[in-house]
């Protein structure tokens, strides 16, 4: 009993003070707002045939209303902590999509509607996202 009580401690030990990803790599709830629910996924994105390895932070958007719906956000991103982005927000990280009712969208790799660059798979010492916020967040019936 106790060794497997050790073995325990010393596992939560090792993950809590191990490498910290901050999204996970499954659909997780980011937010619900009037009837629109915002979930974000870390998806591999690899393409062996031209070289690159990445991961994105994608996003789905579930409209769970009986009406469609415009949904506006601006897309705040830091990597290694640092904030890549200007106030105000510019157009270029800005989203206005309809999402119709009952129905979802959701981003896939190099989509940079409901996508963002995440990480490299292959490359030491390059930029990793480390926060994300999707701000400004509205939602209009259309």
């Amino acid at each position: 009993m106790k060794r497997i009580f050790s073995l325990i401690a010393g596992a939560l030990m090792l993950m809590s003070f191990g490498p910290v990803d901050t999204f996970s790599k499954e659909w997780s709830l980011y937010t619900s707002q009037d009837g629109v629910d915002v979930y974000l996924k870390v998806t591999n994105c690899d393409d062996v045939q031209n070289g690159e390895f990445k991961n994105y932070l994608t996003i789905k958007l579930v409209n769970t209303t009986a009406h469609d719906v415009m949904v506006d956000f601006a897309m705040k991103k830091w990597y290694d902590d640092e904030p890549w982005f200007n106030e105000p927000v510019s157009d270029e990280n800005r989203r206005s999509l309809i999402i119709p009712s009952g129905g979802s969208m959701e981003g896939v790799c190099a989509n940079k509607d409901l996508a963002v660059f995440h990480s490299f798979n292959n490359k030491i010492n390059a930029p990793v996202l480390t926060k994300f916020e999707l701000d400004e967040l509205n939602v209009q019936a259309h």
